[in-house]
């Protein structure tokens, strides 16, 4: 048998015994039963956990040393948010599947969050000067928005003194 046969097996074991996999949708009253909305709170989430890991990157070395690469491109295209190292993309993949797994993403799900996720960050990465507008900026990141990010000079290494460096550390919303 396989590890991930054994894992299937393990989760069908506990379901035949009584025990649910909990998810975080099913707190609130009928939004378990939305897609749209089960969605919405599961993508407002990975966000929220995509932020710290983007702040992680940039305020440990160790994970700088692997994010800095992402930065090394100065020239923006929709193809420089995939300019990664691979421990970089590993490490960040994993931590997003282990938070998945704790809190009940379903796997139709999980693949939309994903695929919603790295449209929208190709979109962020492109040679746009693309605003949002006075509200939209608000709402979601845009080019324009993201671009501050990646402006060569801005300190993208957090240092170890107080003064936070870099900026815009937002992936999906700009509020955290």
């Amino acid at each position: 048998i396989k590890q991930g046969e054994r894992v299937i097996q393990y989760k069908g074991l506990l379901r035949s015994h009584g025990w649910q996999a909990w998810q975080l949708d099913s707190i609130w009253p009928g939004v378990s039963d939305q897609p749209i909305a089960s969605l919405l709170l599961y993508l407002l989430v990975f966000d929220c956990v995509d932020y710290w890991i983007h702040r992680g990157q940039h305020r440990f070395n160790w994970w700088w040393q692997l994010h800095a690469l992402h930065h090394s491109q100065r020239q923006m295209t929709q193809w420089s948010d995939s300019r990664n190292h691979l421990l970089d993309d590993l490490l960040r993949d994993a931590i997003l599947v282990i938070v998945a797994q704790c809190i009940g993403v379903a796997p139709g799900q999980f693949v939309a969050i994903v695929a919603i996720t790295q449209l929208s960050e190709n979109l962020h990465h492109a040679n746009l000067r693309l605003w949002f507008g006075q509200v939209g900026e608000r709402l979601w990141v845009s080019p324009r928005f993201h671009r501050r990010h990646h402006a060569i000079g801005s300190d993208h290494h957090v240092s170890a003194t107080p003064a936070l460096g870099g900026h815009n550390f937002g992936v999906l919303l700009p509020w955290w």
